[in-house]
């Protein structure tokens, strides 16, 4: 991962466009995890189109409010709480052998980014994500602030982004035989 983008974080953000955010996304949401989950995986989502190139600094306040609106829909369509980002695949009611084989391999693909994450950012990821502790819980046990937690779950979204990206290109070159479709 480069310096830049590693570097970029929700602090890079004037606060008044995520307190914008946020309260667009409180809206349209039932519960705070929710709306919590769906502005980092929004911030994660234009920090990794930026360190890409994809995205313009001007452009990432237009971009975010369709990103947020987007994963609300998707949330609902699903009707199923959880990580936010993760393919149709995984939380499919009656996968094929097919589905069952590509959700094995990005769950491996996923594991190796969480492991490959620095210990604390890996904690505090593993700690909000999968055991569902609030930022507050976390700040507790770990002694670091929820600003602090914000931002590491951030980046860690932003590398999972960037990492299932990658894998979706690659996976669409070995499909196509290295030639464009």
């Amino acid at each position: 991962m480069s310096p830049a983008f590693e570097a970029r974080s929700t602090a890079q953000f004037h606060p008044d466009f995520v307190k914008r955010l946020r309260r667009y996304v409180g809206k349209k949401t039932d519960s705070n995890a929710d709306r919590d989950d769906i502005v980092q995986e929004t911030l994660a989502r234009i920090i990794a189109r930026m360190s890409d190139g994809a995205l313009a600094e001007a452009e990432h306040e237009p971009y975010a409010f369709r990103v947020a609106s987007n994963l609300i829909v998707d949330g609902y369509r699903r009707g199923a709480k959880g990580f936010v980002g993760l393919s149709d695949t995984l939380v499919a009611d009656t996968p094929g052998p097919d589905q069952i084989t590509h959700a094995k391999r990005e769950l491996e693909s996923v594991q190796q980014v969480i492991q490959g994450m620095p210990k604390l950012r890996r904690q505090v990821f593993v700690l909000a994500r999968v055991e569902g502790k609030s930022q507050a819980e976390i700040s507790e046990r770990l002694g670091i602030s929820q600003k602090a937690i914000e931002k590491h779950i951030t980046r860690a979204l932003a590398e999972l982004v960037k990492a299932r990206r990658e894998w979706q290109k690659d996976k669409s070159t070995s499909l196509t035989g290295g030639r464009n479709a």
